[in-house]
């Protein structure tokens, strides 16, 4: 059995992508949720994004490991979901006591390798066999629909699916930007920018993947920077790329 913590359109990513191999994980929309449906189930295999809501993947992971080591539970078997392909965030993840991670956005022979690994008794035992993301590429356009739609396996309904949900979730992340770097919170800032750039790497809008990421990285290390003026940067892009992604969508149905 298959257990997925992870929110919005990453959640109907993996779930299709798992779909294509006739598997139906159970969900929990954050690590709270989460740790509840863990305390209480085992799981061969479990797909825990490092950054949600209420509880993150890291925090729940280690809970995870801190209740099998107190009951005498069996080892289960985590897979961290995160937009960072750094080496630091291989430490990270073992760190929680994670297995194994694959980065955002998902591409299906990554995914394939990773499940052959787990579930192939000829495959490869080393830790961590996906430590490389797949580049967003672009120029000066806003998203990039084939290699989007290509990731996809063609699945242009999928695609639609997972405009709204990004237009929301994003919408949601810009407000949260301002209220943060107002009160002073970085930390929760730089998570704030790394959940949006992984909501725009699922469309590979290279302009607010690369805002984001500037973004995360000066508030994660602290340091100091003109942080309204990347927040600026950043609502302007996306911005761009709510209107693209809302006008693409009324074009399909229309």
């Amino acid at each position: 059995m298959f257990f997925i913590s992870c929110v919005g359109a990453d959640q109907k990513v993996i779930l299709a992508k798992l779909g294509k191999f006739n598997i139906v994980p159970e969900l929990a929309e954050n690590g709270q949720q989460a740790m509840a449906k863990l305390a209480q189930h085992g799981y061969d295999l479990i797909f825990m994004d490092c950054h949600m809501p209420v509880m993150d993947g890291y925090s729940a992971t280690r809970e995870l490991r801190l209740l099998e080591a107190g009951l005498g539970l069996p080892h289960q078997t985590v897979i961290a979901l995160t937009a960072n392909a750094l080496s630091d965030e291989r430490e990270k993840c073992l760190a929680a006591g994670m297995d194994d991670y694959l980065t955002k956005p998902l591409v299906s022979s990554q995914l394939i390798a990773l499940l052959a690994k787990y579930f192939d008794a000829d495959s490869s035992s080393s830790v961590l066999v996906n430590d490389t993301q797949v580049p967003v590429t672009g120029d000066s356009s806003v998203w990039d629909e084939t290699t989007t739609l290509m990731h996809l396996q063609d699945d242009k309904e999928l695609l639609l699916e997972m405009i709204p949900l990004f237009l929301m979730e994003s919408a949601t992340q810009l407000n949260e930007l301002a209220h943060l770097y107002a009160t002073g919170d970085l930390p929760a800032l730089a998570d704030a920018a790394h959940a949006l750039k992984g909501g725009a790497a699922l469309f590979y809008a290279a302009p607010v993947v690369e805002c984001a990421q500037r973004l995360e990285h000066s508030a994660r290390s602290g340091q100091a920077a003109d942080y309204q003026s990347l927040i600026d940067a950043l609502g302007k892009t996306t911005a761009t790329l709510i209107n693209t992604l809302g006008t693409y969508a009324q074009q399909q149905f229309s």
